[in-house]
């Protein structure tokens, strides 16, 4: 689900770049995609979930302003999302991921946080596992808290 953000983000760069010093504009989108196939992968016991239905709606706004600089926000959320483990055991998915940024210009690295947080819960509504993730990446520095115990699907 991020590698989708991270890639529509990195396309949105190059807008940005070729639009710099130019007149306000904003542009968004709203797609919903369906996640069948992807897997979660989590720390033992709990193994890897596959989602056997559901869908994602991916919401992006982006921005150059008056001064050109580049500004970007969008949000992945989960619907109705059911997840299998090996053993035929049944999941679902709540939670979201959010990630917003900005670029000055062409010649400047694209400042970006990203921050997701899924729970997957089991079939009697517990907690079996948890997607927690902040990432931020600036000129000079990049770091990533990474406090869950499954991966969220990387395609």
């Amino acid at each position: 689900m991020a590698a989708v953000a991270a890639v529509g983000a990195l396309g949105l760069t190059a807008v940005a770049a070729g639009s710099a010093r130019a007149a306000a504009q904003t542009d968004s989108f709203r797609i919903t995609q369906d996640v069948t196939g992807d897997v979660f992968t989590c720390a033992a016991p709990l193994g890897n979930l596959t989602v056997t239905q559901g869908s994602i709606t991916m919401s992006q706004n982006m921005t150059i302003d008056g001064q050109g600089i580049f500004h970007v926000t969008g949000t992945i959320v989960p619907h109705n999302v059911t997840l299998v483990d090996a053993s035929g055991g049944t999941y679902t998915v709540s939670g979201a991921s959010w990630f917003g940024g900005k670029a000055v210009d062409e010649n400047n690295p694209l400042v970006f946080t990203e921050t997701d947080h899924f729970v997957l819960h089991s079939s009697t509504g517990g907690v079996a596992g948890k997607v927690q993730m902040v990432s931020h990446s600036s000129p000079g520095s990049t770091f990533t808290f990474d406090l869950g115990s499954c991966e969220q699907p990387q395609g």
